[in-house]
């Protein structure tokens, strides 16, 4: 916005038929500000730009009194240890007698370390569930839970019988009948056999009703592979249809393989068909049994009071994660039919809503945009815009909802505010020829229609507004190995920068793919930039600022201030370091006090070992008045830790070190020490010269947005780790 307001400004030649649309905008808003005053070359800050968790701390510092938070907390980014630490309190008070702890440790096999697992990943989604089920009556909410499931299943049944072609299902039901003759015999088949048999009574298919769940699932196995949606190539003896062979029926026998081939063939050339079978045999059953609902009711009552736990975690370390404060501002906000003095205040300044991104927006970021429009009328002059885009939603597991963005397209609203509907379809982005080739691929790999609440997303084709490049086509390559593709990787990089390209970006979805790939880079002497790829904790200099600061905190550690001593700010030899180690005393100090007193260590050894007490005495002599970041940040600065890097992400890793070291810092220690180091493990270091490499190496959610001249796309065919499931969805 800024760039095209002063390109505008300063009458910045411009060629394209949208650069020339985006202009007239800039200079009608220049228009506008010289007339309003605004000055907004001067002071951007006025359009009021930002992020939907900075609305949320806005409203918190406007209400501190509604939303019960007080002073201002700090807003943690990785609050994983504060869940646990409430998980952990919340087990630690439980009555010995309560049922539905009980309940709950009976279910994981008593094993309570995965108890408090399990809470704490819960407690890091409890936007999700902590208003809909904190006041929930079992008894109405499992009535309410199943009449939902029934439905849900009802109409996915529907949608599946209104796919089905008509004129398949007599032929079917004949084949069906035939099968079930055959099975009846076998005990085995005998389930299977009367469904086949229900399926033939009724016209070759089941009816849409939740009762016939069984059958279209018998139905669906019957006629489809065991994995994924793929119909067979043909019905075997197994499922009712023997080998023609010879004898007395051989001809009818030959004759319904023959036509079920065909029916088989048929339907595998209905386009979504399969698709729609394979999820009707996934579709769950339509009620909890009692022991599934034990643990769902079980839960309902541990979950809101591990979440009042955590307010407590929260209160006593002056600290909140995002979650928090949007939950927080929901509840300053208060209701529609019962607005707070706050909603009220933002209704009469608020007269324009843009969101962006709009397909990758949570329930709670949803409510509160419907929360702060609940007051809006028709014809008021207020109006409310959002972006999206469906087919890039890739936020799932940051609970992001295309539902929302889906079920507004459908409804043409969003909250109670009546929204119209443009769909663009211009892209000026790509050259035509991967507009053209994406048309025609992803057509294919979408959805055939929108499913919101499976969030299904159907592929829109988009218009290329960019000439073709004659010369550079869109591929898709199979490699036999992880070497064979990292090879290629490399060859595909070499060739493109060769041809003049500016940037090449090579996304991966996990950043476990590239182990293959990093090193073939390297080897090619490629110069590259890992965006936001490099653990903390795995940086040779946050190691030994780790065991510095360990050491600080624990001297007597051995393993933590021998570290410090062979690291490259004293650089001790094995022979001194074993020396020093073979010292009677114990800890740092004394191995520091004692240096000039053992013979076995070297000349050289002692002058290092002096350089290096001289540093650690004062740091370890301001224990108890200097903050622990601050005597680990002098230190090493004493020590020549700078001059110890490597690399230039090593100094950038190291200042999110000392970040991260004052947020767990408590009292002058790091209270839960493998909950600092599991932070540092997840914590990533993006290199401040990303712009000097021509290839630049990140995620495909980091790239989200970002445009490049070569995109490479290796591990597409790997498939994501898995995680231990939830204790509910």
């Amino acid at each position: 916005i800024m760039v095209a307001l002063a390109d505008a400004h300063a009458e910045t030649p411009i060629i394209g038929a949208h650069l020339a649309k985006t202009r007239d905008l800039a200079l009608a808003v220049l228009a506008r500000e010289r007339e309003r005053g605004w000055q907004l070359l001067a002071h951007p800050a006025r359009l009021a730009v930002q992020t939907i968790d900075a609305l949320c701390l806005a409203l918190l510092r406007q209400a501190p009194l509604a939303t019960r938070l007080g002073a201002m907390p700090n807003i943690m980014e990785q609050a994983q240890p504060l869940y646990r630490q409430a998980a952990r309190d919340a087990l630690a008070e439980a009555d010995p007698e309560d049922a539905e702890w009980q309940a709950l440790l009976a279910h994981l096999d008593n094993d309570a370390e995965r108890v408090v697992s399990l809470l704490a990943a819960m407690l890091g989604k409890r936007d999700q569930w902590l208003r809909p089920l904190g006041r929930a009556d079992p008894v109405a909410l499992r009535a309410a839970l199943e009449a939902t499931l029934r439905s849900e299943i009802e109409g996915e049944l529907e949608s599946l019988r209104q796919a089905f072609p008509v004129a398949l299902a007599g032929p079917l039901a004949e084949v069906a009948s035939y099968a079930s003759r055959n099975l009846a015999s076998d005990p085995a088949r005998a389930m299977i056999a009367a469904a086949l048999q229900r399926c033939a009574d009724t016209g070759g298919i089941p009816t849409g009703g939740a009762e016939t769940h069984d059958d279209w699932r018998a139905l669906a196995g019957w006629v489809l592979r065991a994995k994924g949606p793929r119909f067979r190539q043909g019905i075997s003896a197994g499922q009712g249809l023997p080998a023609a062979g010879k004898g007395a029926g051989a001809a009818e026998r030959k004759a319904r393989k023959l036509q079920m081939t065909a029916l088989l063939s048929q339907m595998s050339a209905c386009p979504g068909l399969a698709d729609a079978l394979h999820v009707a045999r996934q579709l769950p059953p339509v009620a909890y049994d009692d022991a599934s609902w034990e643990m769902v009711a079980a839960l309902l009552a541990i979950l809101p009071r591990v979440a009042a736990q955590l307010l407590v975690t929260f209160a006593r370390e002056g600290a909140v994660d995002f979650a928090q404060t949007a939950l927080a501002a929901l509840a300053a906000l208060g209701e529609s039919d019962a607005p707070t003095d706050l909603l009220l205040r933002l209704d009469m300044r608020i007269e324009h809503l843009l969101l962006d991104e709009f397909q990758d927006t949570s329930q709670t970021q949803y409510d509160l945009l419907a929360r702060l429009t609940a007051g809006w009328s028709q014809g008021d002059g207020r109006t409310l815009f959002v972006v999206g885009d469906p087919m890039q939603s890739i936020y799932g597991f940051r609970e992001a909802e295309v539902r929302l963005f889906l079920d507004a397209q459908t409804r043409r609203r969003i909250g109670d505010i009546p929204v119209e509907f443009v769909d663009l379809t211009s892209n000026f982005r790509s050259q035509a020829n991967l507009v053209t080739w994406v048309n025609g691929v992803f057509a294919q790999v979408l959805a055939p229609r929108h499913d919101p609440w499976r969030g299904a997303v159907a592929f829109a084709k988009s218009t290329a507004e960019q000439h073709p490049h004659p010369e550079i086509i869109p591929t898709l390559e199979v490699l036999r190995t992880h070497e064979d593709e990292a090879q290629r990787v490399t060859q595909l990089a070499l060739a493109a920068l060769a041809a003049g390209a500016r940037d090449v970006a090579i996304l991966v979805r996990a950043r476990s793919h590239l182990q293959a790939i990093l090193p073939a880079l390297r080897k090619a002497a490629i110069p590259f930039a890992a965006v936001e790829l490099d653990s903390l904790g795995a940086r040779q200099a946050t190691l030994d600022l780790v065991s510095l600061t360990h050491a600080l905190t624990q001297p007597a550690d051995r393993l933590a201030w021998l570290s410090v001593l062979r690291a490259p700010w004293c650089g001790l030899t094995l022979p001194d370091l074993f020396a020093v180690a073979q010292g009677r005393g114990a800890g740092l100090p004394w191995a520091l006090a004692k240096r000039d007193e053992d013979a076995a260590i070297s000349v050289d050894g002692r002058a290092r070992l002096a350089r290096v007490a001289g540093v650690l005495e004062r740091s370890l002599e301001a224990r108890g008045r200097a903050p622990l970041v601050e005597r680990a940040r002098g230190a090493w600065l004493a020590l020549g830790g700078p001059a110890c890097c490597d690399e230039p992400i090593d100094l950038v890793a190291t200042e999110l070190f000392f970040k991260l070291l004052a947020e767990y810092e408590y009292a002058g220690d790091v209270r839960d020490w493998q909950a600092f180091r599991a932070a540092l493990d997840e914590s990533r270091a993006a290199p401040e010269s990303d712009a000097v490499a021509p290839v630049k190496v990140m995620t495909l959610h980091r790239a989200k947005g970002l445009e490049f001249d070569t995109v490479i796309l290796p591990g597409l065919a790997r498939t994501s780790a898995r995680t231990e499931p939830k204790l509910l969805r």
